[in-house]
């Protein structure tokens, strides 16, 4: 979704922050690239942050091809998937995946609505959540 997107869905509190435009940088969403938030997060200015939202699948396929990646995921639920994409979109790199089906933490997944500042377990209506 680009910015315009978002100040469509979300209205006119959506800023934007690259090295070249800085549009609202005090709305409650900012839009940015990696390399602001890695700016931010070593200058400290992001001290009330609520959520990081990332899609930088876009930074694994501009890497030099060699490159090695070490990808790690707790979540992803189709990691072969992933990897035969990853492998086909790197040049035909070969891949190799490791993985395990063992959690030694049970994943749970919460709805956060933004609104409250709250993590719940249940959907607003009562009604109780379930994994995404």
């Amino acid at each position: 979704m680009s910015w315009y997107g978002c100040r469509k869905t979300f209205g006119d509190d959506v800023g934007l922050v690259t090295r070249d435009i800085s549009v609202s940088v005090n709305a409650r969403i900012l839009i940015m690239t990696t390399e602001i938030l890695l700016k931010m997060v070593r200058n400290a200015s992001i001290a009330d942050i609520v959520s990081v939202i990332m899609d930088e699948e876009q930074l694994l396929l501009m890497l030099l091809q060699n490159v090695t990646l070490v990808l790690l995921s707790a979540t992803l639920p189709n990691v072969v998937e992933f990897a035969d994409w990853l492998g086909r979109a790197r040049g035909g790199s070969e891949i190799h995946v490791c993985q395990t089906l063992k959690r030694p933490v049970p994943l749970q997944q919460y709805l956060y609505t933004g609104r409250d500042r709250r993590i719940r377990n249940k959907l607003p209506g009562g009604e109780e959540g379930r994994p995404i």
